[in-house]
């Protein structure tokens, strides 16, 4: 009977029995919610938004290059929740850039700058969006179309299709990357 009752003894008194697992346990709740609150509340995209709008405006500067401004933007409204959704929307925000880039600058160089002339770009833009079966990306392409052919220029018609698409593309390249990254560390760290 001494020998039944120590085993018992032995059994609760052990420092990485039951106490360990309920501490465990409890340390994987706690961090779901956090994990939670980060998601319901939205903290973790405004910070990934926030870092990748610093780093996309930011980095251009320090390479010696004058505009970062729609990197940065394009960094913004890149961010998803999770990588697929991000490389999609950076897919369709591309396209629609590189489309209403092309038809601003068409515009310009047949046309000139006029109001009237400038809505019509907007028209002819995300029309071919749509005739091209990338409808989603109509709106990008608007908006790009409005930077080409209404913004101050910064040189010729061409020089600012391919800064103004390569600024739209480096904020995506930052927004996917960072993204990437986040997914990546935040895999390996769950049990």
């Amino acid at each position: 009977m001494a020998e039944t009752e120590r085993k018992g003894t032995e059994k609760t008194s052990n420092p990485l029995g039951s106490d360990f697992a309920m501490w465990t346990r409890a340390k994987r709740y706690v961090a779901n919610i956090g994990q939670t609150a980060l998601q319901q509340f939205g903290l973790r995209d405004g910070v990934l938004a926030g870092f990748a709008a610093v780093v996309a405006y930011e980095l251009p500067h320090v390479l010696g290059w004058r505009a970062a401004l729609w990197g940065a933007m394009s960094a913004i409204a890149a961010i998803q929740s999770d990588l697929g959704s991000t490389k999609s929307f950076a897919r369709t925000q591309f396209t629609g850039a590189a489309i209403g880039g092309a038809v601003g600058v068409v515009m310009l160089l047949l046309f000139g700058r006029t109001a009237l002339l400038f809505g019509l770009a907007i028209v002819l833009a995300v029309v071919a969006c749509a005739a091209l079966k990338v409808a989603k990306a109509g709106q990008t392409a608007g908006i790009t179309c409005t930077i080409v052919m209404m913004a101050p220029p910064i040189g010729s018609p061409g020089r600012e299709l391919f800064a103004r698409v390569g600024e739209v593309g480096w904020g995506i390249l930052v927004a996917v990357a960072l993204v990437w990254i986040v997914e990546r560390f935040s895999s390996t760290r769950r049990p």
